[in-house]
């Protein structure tokens, strides 16, 4: 025969007992949220390493800009070469600050800002420099820009539209290098006002070994003067003092250059000529007696 089960009376907890059981439970669901916390923890942690570290999130585009028209083939070839990542770079991990530098090292690179865009891409917006003068030494000619950085050897197609500056023989010329110095500055300043009235302007300054500079003017009138003297603080011996008086003259006398060959500015104040035809005089004054350098 089969027993029947007997249930026994439930006796009633003590104080103590209460008190153990209820501790006990608290402990099992501080250990049940500890270990849920970590979980979270463990999850949130590694959704957020997946971006950096998932192949999925190279960077698949490098797009550059501002390139078109101012770069040879060769030379936008080199700027991708030098924007170009490894296979596998991270997107958020991309070296920018490398880049930036290394793009900066390029001589027809004036400035450039990179940024991250969404769809995985580095944008390279890029400032070239752009050619202001030729610079002729040593047998060659290099594209120059208005900060006197050397950019490339001088294209054929742009060799006439630009002036030009003829130097002595400069050791060590290269690719990117400033002619920084203030002889330099001194050429750039006379080429940014070169026009010395409406037609003629400057279209070549000559340097010769001594540091005079002669100016050969697109009327074919050559205008020597001299040499700069920083330490005299005297006006008169200022480019910009002897460029006015070049004005001066032009404005006085627009065709100048039919009757004088060489115009000697090294004195300003005693201006000299070479007339074209050796037997004759200039008929009036190079420059009025009476002009000053702010009057024409």
């Amino acid at each position: 025969m089969r027993s029947s089960k007997t249930n026994k009376p439930t006796r009633p907890l003590t104080e103590e007992e209460a008190r153990l059981r209820l501790k006990k439970q608290s402990r099992v669901l501080n250990r049940q949220r500890r270990a849920q916390n970590w979980l979270v923890l463990l999850l949130i942690t590694f959704s957020l390493l997946v971006p950096f570290t998932s192949p999925y999130w190279r960077v698949r585009h490098v797009v550059i800009t501002g390139v078109q028209g101012s770069f040879t083939p060769a030379e936008a070839e080199t700027l991708q070469q030098t924007l170009t990542t490894s296979k596998y770079t991270n997107w958020l991990r991309a070296p920018v600050g490398t880049l930036y530098v290394n793009a900066l090292k390029l001589p027809t690179v004036d400035s450039i800002r990179i940024s991250r865009q969404w769809g995985w891409k580095l944008i390279a917006n890029v400032v070239p420099r752009t050619p202001y003068a030729i610079l002729s030494t040593n047998g060659a000619k290099y594209e120059m820009d208005v900060k006197g950085n050397l950019i490339r050897p001088a294209r054929e197609t742009i060799l006439s539209q630009l002036p030009q500056i003829e130097l002595p023989n400069l050791p060590n010329v290269h690719l990117g290098q400033q002619i920084g110095t203030f002889s330099c500055t001194s050429w750039l300043y006379l080429l940014q006002n070169r026009y010395a009235n409406s037609t003629v302007r400057i279209e070549k300054i000559v340097v010769d070994s001594y540091g005079n500079l002669c100016l050969n003017m697109s009327d074919k009138l050559e205008v020597r003067l001299g040499q700069y003297i920083p330490l005299t603080n005297l006006p008169t011996d200022s480019f910009a003092y002897k460029l006015d008086r070049l004005k001066v003259m032009y404005q006085h006398r627009p065709a100048i250059a039919n009757e004088i060959a060489v115009v000697n500015l090294s004195a300003p104040q005693y201006p000299a000529c070479i007339p074209r035809n050796a037997t004759a005089t200039p008929s009036v004054p190079i420059i009025p007696e009476s002009s000053s350098p702010s009057s024409g």
